[in-house]
């Protein structure tokens, strides 16, 4: 009889055991789950809630679709559009391109060479997206501006309003974002470069290899996997890009530089129009959504 029961339970025992380890692993990540939960998911559908109300700071009355019918007929929403969607796809190639050729140039050099580049691209990332647009703001300041001073007294060109002109202002805005996204995207291609094998370097160096044939045969393939996080991580970023354009220019000239964020902000906080800033915010969040996986399944079929 005992010979028979004790297969049952060692079995039990080691259910048990699998039961406590179990529940000790969700006791850990508990508190982050919860954060989660609270601050990543509920506000997802609590704004999809909010955006068919008419929604202000006295009054709460349900409107179904009215808030998305209304924004089809705001041309300033579709200015913040296709604003955001230039930001997104300039910053994202800028990011990715100039990421992978510095890289490139820089992993199999010396080791304080390298840390020196590596730093000075990520400085801009570790200091505060305020202070920068800040400096920034005095140092293209038409007026007072360093780089306008240099344009005029040095270089003998006519003194540019990169903040106010309407042909200057969405590439300032672009090259302001893009510094704080090249930072990591160079750390994260220079691990991934050196995390390859030397010996295929090696092997491709004495079969008469060339640089290019090394970049385009050996380097791009085998950092997929990076440019895809990079991708979309830099997408993700620059649909959340806000103080750039909220300190340096106010999403003018005549709603120039206005995108998708900063309108939400706009209608929500300065406007009191919650359900209708919340509305922006859902077809944001669908932008930002839809670009992502697009790039996810374009990339990850070759990975």
């Amino acid at each position: 009889m005992n010979d028979t029961m004790k297969p049952v339970r060692i079995l039990n025992y080691k259910r048990r055991n699998a039961i406590k380890e179990n529940l000790t692993g969700y006791a850990f990540i508990f508190p982050q789950m919860l954060a989660f939960l609270v601050f990543m998911v509920y506000p997802i559908f609590e704004g999809i809630r909010l955006s068919f109300y008419d929604l202000d700071f006295v009054s709460n009355r349900f409107i179904g679709l009215d808030n998305y019918r209304a924004l089809m007929q705001d041309k300033i929403f579709f200015s913040a559009l296709t604003n955001t969607i230039i930001y997104m796809f300039f910053v994202t190639l800028f990011t990715v391109v100039f990421g992978f050729i510095i890289s490139s140039a820089i992993f199999d050099k010396s080791e304080r060479y390298m840390a020196f580049i590596r730093g000075s691209l990520y400085l801009p990332v570790i200091l505060s997206m305020v202070v920068m647009s800040i400096v920034w703001s005095w140092i293209l300041n038409n007026a007072v501006g360093l780089v306008p001073y240099i344009m005029e007294t040095i270089l003998g060109i006519k003194r540019v309003n990169f903040l106010s002109d309407e042909r200057f202002v969405i590439p300032t805005v672009i090259f302001m974002i893009w510094m704080f996204q090249i930072g990591q995207a160079v750390i994260l291609y220079v691990a991934a470069m050196l995390s390859i094998d030397p010996s295929i370097l090696e092997s491709a160096k004495i079969d008469g290899a060339s640089r290019g044939v090394i970049l385009r045969r050996i380097l791009i393939p085998l950092v997929r996997p990076v440019t895809l996080y990079i991708i979309v991580s830099t997408l993700i970023n620059v649909m959340r890009a806000f103080a750039v354009i909220h300190l340096m220019t106010g999403g003018g000239p005549n709603y120039k530089t206005i995108n998708m964020m900063y309108l939400c902000y706009e209608y929500s906080f300065k406007f009191g129009r919650i359900g209708y800033g919340a509305a922006v915010g859902v077809v944001m969040f669908l932008v930002v959504f839809i670009a992502s996986i697009t790039r996810f399944k374009a990339l990850s079929e070759n990975i």
